[in-house]
C-alpha cells in the first residue's frame, strides 16, 4: 500500500484525527485539544487489504478500520469505553499529523509527516501563519485560540513540543504536547485553535460555537436603527437528530444581548461588538454554556433551503447569496454567489451518512439551516424553526471531515 495521509472527525465528538499509512504501516492520532482530554497515539501494521486494529501508545484506546483511496472509515474506542464511528478523507491542502514547537514567542513552526511545512504566531486570542505543501503550494490560515476565548484552565499554545492534527487550509488545529506524547504519555499543554476568521465579512453575520461541545451558531444584525437598537437573529443547534436547537430573535441595545428562545427553553446573554460576539448560552435543563462567535463572510449565514427528492439544495441566506449544492453518495459539491457576483465553491460530506446516524439527513423537505465560511458546514432542520417548533428532518454537512 502506497503512502498516504488522511483526516476526519470522531462521531458526536468535538475529536478530529489524523490517520498516515506508509506501505503496510499507519500511524494515527486522536485529540479533542482539550485540557485533560483525549491525547491517543496509534502506530502499528496493517493486517491486509487495509484493515488496521491498533491499541493506542497509552493503551487506553483502540482504533479499528479499514484504508482506501478515497477514505478510511472505522471505530474508536476511547478512554470512556465508547465505541464510535470515524470518517476520513485524504488529507489534501496540508492536512496532517504535524511535530510542532512553539517558542517563547509564540512562534510556531513544525513539519508534518508527508513534508508540509507550518508556520505561524500567536496574535492575543488567534493564530496566524501558512502551510506550506512539499510542491511549494501554500494556505494562509487565521483561527481563534478556543483556550483563550473560553478561558481554559491551561491556556493554550505554551512554550513546548507539540503533536497537532491539522485540517485542510488549516481551518483546524488541535493538539497535546510533551516529549514522550508518542509513548502515551502527553503533558498538560494543549493547542485548540478553530473558527476561521474571514477576510472579508459579511455586514452583520457572525459565526461561532460552544464551549466543549459540538454545538455551533450563527447570528445575523441588522443595521442599527433610529432608537439605537440592532435586531438580531441567532440560530444555535449541535446539528443531531433530536438534539439540540434553539431560535432566537430580539432587539440588541448598546451591545447587550438577553434574549430567550422561540421555544423558550433557552438563553443567551452577552455582549455583540463589531470584533465579537461572546457570552452564555442556558440551555434546556439548565446546562450554562460560554459562546464565542467572529465576524463571517464567504457565504456565511442563515439560509432557507429546499432539497428535493434527487438531492438538490437551493436556497437564499437572508443577506441574499443564492445557494445550489447536488449530493452524491455522502458527498456534496456546489457553489454559493454572493449578490456582487462573488462565488464559493463547496465541498462538504453528509455526517448523517459517514456517521451512521440513525437518521438519513437532508430528505426531500424545506429546512432554515446556518452556513459557516467556505460553507464549511451546513447545519438546519425542517419544520418552524423560526417559530421554535423544528421539524425531525435534518442537514448535517462537514467539509473539514
Amino acid at each position: 500500500m502506497r503512502s498516504s495521509v488522511y483526516f476526519g472527525a470522531v462521531a458526536m465528538t468535538t475529536d478530529r484525527l489524523a490517520i498516515a499509512v506508509d506501505g503496510d504501516r499507519v500511524t494515527a492520532f486522536v485529540t479533542d485539544g482539550e485540557p485533560g482530554g483525549d491525547a491517543e497515539w496509534f502506530e502499528g501494521p496493517t493486517a491486509g487489504a487495509g484493515r488496521f486494529d491498533l491499541r493506542s501508545a497509552s493503551g487506553n484506546a483502540r482504533l479499528e478500520g479499514e484504508v482506501s483511496p478515497a477514505e478510511t472509515t472505522g471505530h474508536v474506542t476511547l478512554a470512556d469505553g465508547v465505541r464510535r464511528v470515524f470518517h476520513t478523507v485524504p488529507a489534501t491542502h496540508g492536512a496532517g499529523i504535524y511535530d510542532v514547537t512553539v517558542s517563547a514567542d509564540g512562534h510556531y513552526t513544525g513539519t508534518s509527516t508527508d513534508g508540509s511545512r507550518l508556520d505561524a504566531r500567536q496574535a492575543g486570542d488567534y493564530v496566524q501563519g501558512s502551510l506550506t505543501l512539499a510542491g511549494g503550494e501554500r494556505h494562509m490560515f487565521r483561527v481563534a485560540d478556543l483556550s483563550r476565548v473560553f478561558d481554559h484552565p491551561t491556556r493554550g499554545g505554551q512554550p513546548g513540543r507539540y503533536r497537532l492534527v491539522v485540517a485542510r487550509y488549516g481551518l483546524v488545529l488541535m493538539g497535546r504536547g510533551g516529549e514522550r506524547l508518542t509513548e502515551g504519555a502527553p503533558d498538560a499543554n494543549v493547542i485548540a485553535l478553530d473558527l476561521a476568521a474571514s477576510a472579508i465579512p459579511t455586514e452583520g453575520i457572525y459565526y461561532g460555537r460552544l464551549d466543549r461541545t459540538i454545538h455551533q451558531l450563527a447570528m445575523s444584525a441588522d443595521p442599527v436603527d433610529v432608537t439605537g437598537a440592532r435586531r438580531l437573529r441567532v440560530y444555535l443547534s449541535d446539528g443531531l437528530p433530536d438534539g439540540d436547537i434553539e431560535w432566537f430573535t430580539g432587539p440588541v441595545a448598546g451591545g447587550r444581548i438577553d434574549l430567550t428562545s422561540a421555544s423558550g427553553r433557552a438563553r443567551l446573554a452577552g455582549t455583540l461588538t463589531d470584533d465579537e460576539a461572546r457570552g452564555t448560552v442556558t440551555l434546556a435543563g439548565g446546562r450554562q454554556v460560554a459562546f464565542f462567535a467572529v465576524p463571517a463572510g464567504d457565504g456565511a449565514g442563515i439560509y432557507d433551503i429546499e432539497v428535493s427528492a434527487d438531492k438538490r439544495y437551493t436556497g437564499t441566506s437572508e443577506k441574499g447569496e443564492q445557494l445550489d449544492l447536488r449530493q452524491v453518495g455522502h458527498t456534496i459539491t456546489g457553489s454559493i454567489t454572493a449578490p456582487d457576483g462573488r462565488q464559493v465553491d463547496v465541498l462538504s460530506y453528509d455526517l448523517t451518512h459517514v456517521f451512521e446516524y440513525s437518521r438519513e439527513g437532508s430528505q426531500p423537505d424545506r429546512y432554515v439551516a446556518f452556513a459557516s465560511p467556505g460553507g464549511r458546514y451546513f447545519i438546519g432542520r425542517s419544520g418552524n424553526v423560526r417559530g421554535g417548533s423544528s421539524g425531525n428532518n435534518i442537514i448535517g454537512l462537514d467539509k473539514a471531515c
